[in-house]
């Protein structure tokens, strides 16, 4: 090769299937098709696109693992309006063994919260307030009793939940749940952390904390406590990156 000469890169070739896929994007954009729409039926389409009808079946089925189309048992395929559900459930299960890739998203989470907070105090009632009560007693009795670490978390998830949901933010709570989903995962597969009172009436306490600083609608201090609860998840978080380590030296 020559000194000066560029080293020609392979050109990617999409696959038949892929190739399928954006044709019947194409086609459901020109149609005009919406949310709830029927699909023409797989041999129509494949004559109208210029596609052989097992090619279409193909990308059709991959097109419903991606939540862009579904399938009415004994009606056909119909348009399915745009959701991030199968994009944030591979991501749950990426981050399965990925200690560095949940630290980065705990990140994004701990940013998330702490920016929609102020909304969540501002949407507060008596009732939502109660309801949080509820759950810290129900937290505290389980992890004064012997209950499971899955038992705690639930109860955790449930705290977090009902002070965001007043804001109908559906992605925000689907990405919430995704977080949650992937860190009890973790815990299952990786156990430590709520193992003695003295750990699990601090997770109560933080919980507590951020209830105190919630009820008397103190941004600034919910913050503050908000923050202290997920140090709870990075103490847990080092323990088992240095845990991994050690194991993969072996």
């Amino acid at each position: 090769m020559l000194k000066n000469e560029t080293a020609l890169q392979p050109i990617q070739v999409p696959s038949l299937q892929e190739a399928a896929i954006e044709r019947i994007k194409q086609y459901i954009i020109a149609a005009g098709l919406k949310d709830g729409d029927r699909l023409p039926p797989e041999e129509q389409l494949a004559q109208q696109l210029g596609i052989s009808r097992t090619v279409v079946r193909e990308a059709l089925r991959a097109m419903e693992a991606l939540g862009i189309v579904t399938v009415r048992k004994g009606a056909g395929r119909y348009v399915r309006g745009f959701t991030f559900d199968p994009i944030l459930d591979n991501l749950a299960y990426g981050m399965l063994y990925d200690f560095h890739a949940f630290e980065e998203f705990l990140r994004v989470r701990e940013r998330l919260e702490s920016c929609f907070l102020a909304d969540a105090i501002a949407n507060l009632t008596p009732n939502t307030i109660e309801r949080l009560q509820s759950i810290v007693q129900r937290m505290r009795e389980k992890a004064e009793s012997s209950s499971s670490t899955d038992e705690l978390m639930d109860e955790d998830i449930s705290f977090h939940r009902t002070l965001y949901e007043s804001l109908g933010n559906s992605f925000l709570l689907k990405l919430l749940e995704t977080f949650w989903q992937v860190q009890k995962n973790l815990r299952q597969r990786y156990p430590g952390g709520m193992d003695t009172l003295e750990e699990r009436g601090e997770f109560v306490e933080r919980h507590q904390a951020l209830l105190e600083a919630l009820a008397r609608r103190d941004v600034a201090l919910a913050r503050e406590r908000l923050q202290e609860h997920f140090e709870g998840v990075h103490k847990w978080l080092s323990v088992q990156q240095k845990m991994s380590e050690k194991q993969s030296e072996k």
